[in-house]
Parts: structure tokens; C-alpha cells; sequence
């Protein structure tokens, strides 16, 4: 197959697939930790439906600042502002206020839209390459 010969393609694609598994194990994390926190089974679905559904009104924002500031800057503050949702996270002790601040919160989505974005936008130049630069 001809996109196999493509290393770019190949690499972005290994590294769209690990993404995937982390974040797929991340949302397991998250889901264990509030039912043994005393959340309860629909509590749990809506809190990290309403978690997706932040990170997707935010995707747009976020996209604007990563042409704005560059990519490593981007990388740098999504991984920080990732890292500030699990002090919130450990706060839970059922539905209250720390389920509802961790639901809320903005920057950590905001991070880790940062680091998502970041890393999809790699794959593409963010200035025009000149025919000469261009590498097939």
C-alpha cells in the first residue's frame, strides 16, 4: 500500500494511536476514581460527558493561540495546565463541590486541548514551505 511508504504519515499515525490508548486508559482512570469516590454510576458518565463536551467548545480557542504563540510554547503550557486537573481530581469525595470544580475547571481542559492540538498541528507547516524546503 502506498501509504506505508510515507514515514511522516506512518509516524503521525503510530503516534495518533498511542495518544488513543493513553487517553482511552486516562478516561478509565478518571471513571474508577470517582466511582471509589463515592460518585455514582450516571454521576459519573455526565461528569465526563460534560468534561468532552468542554474540551470541544474549547478546541477552537485553542487553536487560535497555538498559531499565535507556536507550537513548543503550546506543548509546554498544555502539559503544565494537564498536569493541574489531578490535585482537583483528588478532592472529590462524591458529588459536590471539588465533582463540580473538577467538571468546571478550564485551564487543565485547556491544557490538555494545548498538548492535543500542539501535537496534531505538527504535522502540518504553520508557514508556507517554498518548493525547494519541501521534502517528499
Amino acid at each position: 500500500m502506498a501509504f506505508f511508504r510515507n514515514s511522516s504519515i506512518n509516524l503521525l499515525n503510530l503516534h495518533y494511536g498511542i495518544r488513543w490508548i493513553v487517553e482511552t486508559g486516562g478516561g478509565a482512570f478518571y471513571a474508577i476514581y470517582l466511582l471509589k469516590s463515592g460518585v455514582p454510576v450516571p454521576g459519573v458518565f455526565v461528569s465526563l460527558a460534560l468534561i468532552l463536551l468542554g474540551r470541544l467548545v474549547i478546541r477552537p480557542v485553542v487553536i487560535g493561540f497555538a498559531f499565535r504563540w507556536g507550537l513548543r510554547r503550546m506543548v509546554v503550557a498544555g502539559t503544565v495546565l494537564s498536569a493541574l486537573q489531578y490535585p482537583l481530581l483528588a478532592e472529590v469525595r462524591g458529588v459536590g463541590v471539588a465533582l463540580i470544580g473538577l467538571i468546571t475547571r478550564i485551564l487543565p481542559r485547556s491544557g490538555t486541548m494545548m498538548f492535543a492540538v500542539s501535537k496534531s498541528a505538527r504535522a502540518r507547516p504553520s508557514r508556507p514551505w517554498s518548493a525547494s524546503r519541501a521534502r517528499c
